[in-house]
């Protein structure tokens, strides 16, 4: 049975690291998604949805559906990319879901 869990080494966690992506890293921009990546060795992903998008409990939603999407997906997202993610504004879950694959498949 595979796992269903964003483990460390997914994650971006270190605010420098995302800072350093986030202004060095090339941009790719679709729809109300944004994100900057840098080639690495491996997947890593780093989340942050725009106060604009909503209320705590919304952007906190956007943010699991994206990392729920990650883990339960392995085989679309296996480009070595350091990849940071900005969501501008609430959408549906299959909107997001399309832009964030298109995102990730224009990076590798």
């Amino acid at each position: 049975m595979p796992s269903f869990q964003f483990p460390k080494q997914a994650r971006i966690a270190r605010p420098g690291d995302f800072e350093r992506i986030w202004k060095q890293g090339k941009r790719i921009r679709i729809g109300s998604l944004e994100a900057r990546y840098e080639i690495s060795t491996r997947p890593q992903l780093g989340i942050a949805v725009n106060r604009q998008a909503g209320s705590a409990a919304v952007r906190n939603r956007l943010k699991r559906w994206i990392r729920e999407h990650y883990r339960t997906h392995p085989e679309l997202f296996h480009s070595p990319v350091k990849f940071v993610m900005v969501v501008r504004k609430d959408l549906p879950r299959t909107a997001l879901v399309r832009d964030f694959e298109r995102l990730w498949s224009r990076c590798g």
